[in-house]
């Protein structure tokens, strides 16, 4: 099993981060790693400082939970970046709170999710209750299985429903045949990987980020695949954290 580093500040985002990754890891018996970047020398006290608030609350949410500190130097993004080795997950808030369509230049968490190697989860300040379900973004051609089964992992962790969802727009002119055996092919994963027995798999003529938006405004979590060979990195990816509606993992191939 691999390790689970949180970015941790004093911001809201930060709180919820923790509280998810905190669930999370205790579930799967994994550690976490408490981690603050200092930029500049005379940030350390307060970086230390913020590192042991945050190890008090880890603990005081679950004391099975294996917990240690760690203060990175210099440039955020580069810090967090740089984090962790394949099989780790990085889990970062974000203040973003949705609805600001297009492409903007994104917040520093986000431009960190995008530029990981790592698989990244991205947790907004928001955290509605009775969330419900796992939805995996399947591309139309390629290979869904990196996606499928980080999904399907979730939902069997949370014990929750798993909906298949390949969103292509009117315009790339994907045949309705293709699209159901891009379903087929993801369904075979998600059952292979240990998926719940309900799996729900829906093929929508729609832009990709924008369907994604609006069907995971209830999911508990919403998974993108990277395997570093496919289009998802890049705007899909760019534009579902931009306008963010639930927590987002972007799960990427061990490499």
């Amino acid at each position: 099993m691999g390790e689970t580093f949180v970015g941790v500040d004093r911001g809201a985002s930060a709180s919820t981060s923790l509280r998810w990754a905190v669930s999370r890891a205790a579930a799967l018996r994994e550690r976490v790693v408490l981690v603050h970047a200092a930029e500049h020398a005379a940030d350390a006290v307060r970086g230390e400082r913020i590192l042991a608030e945050a190890e008090e609350a880890a603990r005081q949410q679950s004391a099975d939970v294996r917990c240690e500190t760690r203060l990175l130097e210099g440039s955020v993004m580069r810090a967090l970046v740089a984090l962790g080795r394949p099989g780790d997950l990085l889990v970062i808030g974000t203040r973003r709170t949705g609805f600001l369509r297009g492409r903007l230049i994104g917040s520093r968490g986000v431009l960190v999710a995008i530029a990981s190697r790592r698989s990244v989860a991205v947790l907004p300040e928001h955290d509605r209750q009775g969330r419900r379900g796992v939805l995996a973004g399947i591309p139309p051609t390629g290979d869904p299985s990196v996606a499928v089964r980080a999904a399907a992992r979730e939902a069997q962790r949370l014990g929750e429903p798993l909906t298949l969802l390949l969103a292509s727009p009117p315009a790339d002119g994907a045949s309705e045949a293709g699209s159901a055996d891009a379903l087929a092919r993801a369904r075979a994963v998600a059952t292979d990987a240990g998926a719940p027995p309900s799996i729900a798999a829906r093929a929508v003529r729609r832009p990709v980020a924008e369907a994604l938006l609006d069907a995971g405004r209830s999911a508990s979590l919403v998974v993108l695949g990277d395997s570093g060979r496919g289009p998802v990195a890049g705007p899909v990816v760019h534009d579902v954290l931009i306008n963010i509606t639930a927590p987002v993992l972007i799960a990427r191939a061990d490499r």
